[in-house]
């Protein structure tokens, strides 16, 4: 997966939930950021999606100030984690 990845599922599937899916996602690519986000909050926590790797989780229903709110903190958070390019070096004559 690269940057521009992305990737829409529920939590409610056939084959897995959610909370097995985004362990699998971390596992093999553990630099993807995941909100979680769920209507069965009941039946997943907040502390469960964060063990399993989440970066976020919202519950529904949900307001668009918390989506707002949850990724602005994301990307400051990535933008300070993210190694800034050193600059080139300087080759003398």
């Amino acid at each position: 997966m690269n940057a521009s990845t992305s990737l829409d599922t529920d939590c409610r599937r056939r084959d897995k939930d959610g909370i097995e899916l985004l362990s699998e996602i971390k596992a093999h690519h553990p630099e993807v950021s995941v909100v979680l986000i769920t209507a069965y909050a009941g039946e997943y926590s907040a502390q469960d999606a964060l063990e399993a790797g989440a970066d976020a989780f919202i519950a529904k229903p949900f307001k668009n100030v918390e989506i707002t709110h949850t990724l602005r903190e994301m990307l400051v958070k990535s933008r300070r984690s993210t190694p800034k390019a050193s600059p080139p070096a300087i080759q003398s004559k």
